[in-house]
């Protein structure tokens, strides 16, 4: 069990964040080792058969304990990290702390056979980890990025009402099951043979939603940053939704403006925001909005003084061609 240890200071500057790079490792699980929700299943194996992907070296940085190296999931470092930076993270790692974190996971378990003949030239290894992450991204991932995207924009507005309405205590207990706020501090139920205390200390907890993670994760090494993924809400249906729409279809339905205004939500925004992205006045947007709304396509929900929108299911399916659900 770990115990993040947290003050005032550290209360007030955790951050949710949606982080592409940890949704990959976090995908791990149900590819490589078959755990996590059942939907994920004919995703999974589609994955599993595609070339040009290193699986043998991905699938080793799952160790038989269950742990993987904190390095392959760096703390993000903004709101909105890009796959990109989070891959330059990765590049940038130490060669000491590669080795240590793959040392770690596996403990005194022999290392499988791709590691192993790494282990020794640990900057080659991390490179080469890069690589396969960047290309596991690319063909795995991001086709169904704006998908995935959606659900997990759509926890951090529910975590973020909660915090505003009902405060840490329960928003942080309702994460998981596995996780617990008790005397200031969040307890997470895993690893159970290890008792560690981990202050924050100022360090900033960030707190990152997986549609993929079937539990909470936490680096090992509780000197790293310390950065809690945990399961999103409406993990069971993010394969439920039909091929979306060719815009012309939109365009004809909504007008070119809406369907315009439609197609930048991929990620909650304000009426000024949406605004200055297309050039218009705030009040024209806001009467969009309105129609949009209406008709179940945006939804709203209020974020400190501001008021964001952003995309339901039924407005993805009408903002562009996109990948066919897994079956």
């Amino acid at each position: 069990m770990f115990r993040l240890e947290l003050d005032v200071t550290d209360l007030a500057d955790a951050r949710f964040v949606v982080s592409p790079l940890h949704e990959v490792v976090g995908s791990f699980w149900p590819v490589y080792t078959g755990c996590g929700s059942r939907a994920h299943r004919p995703w999974a194996r589609q994955v599993r058969a595609i070339g040009g992907i290193d699986h043998e070296l991905l699938a080793s940085l799952v160790s038989l304990r269950g742990w993987m190296p904190d390095f392959v999931a760096p703390p993000p470092v903004t709101a909105r990290p890009s796959i990109t930076s989070q891959l330059a993270q990765v590049r940038a790692a130490e060669p000491g702390k590669v080795a240590a974190d793959v040392l770690a996971v596996y403990g005194s378990a022999a290392l499988p056979p791709c590691l192993k003949e790494l282990i020794d030239n640990p900057a080659e290894l991390r490179d080469r980890v890069a690589g396969a992450l960047e290309r596991y991204w690319s063909l795995a991932i991001a086709p169904y990025w704006p998908h995935v995207r959606i659900r997990l924009e759509a926890d951090l507005l529910h975590r973020g009402l909660q915090l505003a309405y009902r405060g840490p205590g329960t928003t942080f207990g309702e994460l998981d099951p596995r996780i617990r706020w008790r005397d200031s501090a969040i307890a997470v139920d895993i690893i159970r043979q290890w008792r560690r205390q981990v202050p924050v200390a100022g360090r900033g907890l960030r707190l990152v939603p997986s549609c993929f993670t079937p539990w909470p994760q936490l680096p090992i090494d509780i000197d790293d940053p310390p950065v809690l993924g945990y399961p999103a809400r409406g993990t069971a249906v993010l394969w439920h939704h039909a091929r979306p729409a060719p815009p012309a279809v939109s365009r004809a339905l909504l007008g070119r403006s809406r369907a315009r205004l439609l197609s930048i939500l991929d990620e909650p925004a304000s009426t000024t925001e949406l605004a200055g992205r297309l050039g218009v006045t705030p009040s024209a947007v806001s009467q969009h909005l309105q129609v949009l709304a209406a008709a179940g396509l945006v939804t709203r929900a209020r974020a400190g003084r501001a008021v964001l929108y952003q995309r339901t299911e039924t407005g993805t399916q009408l903002t562009g061609p996109g990948p066919s659900a897994p079956r």
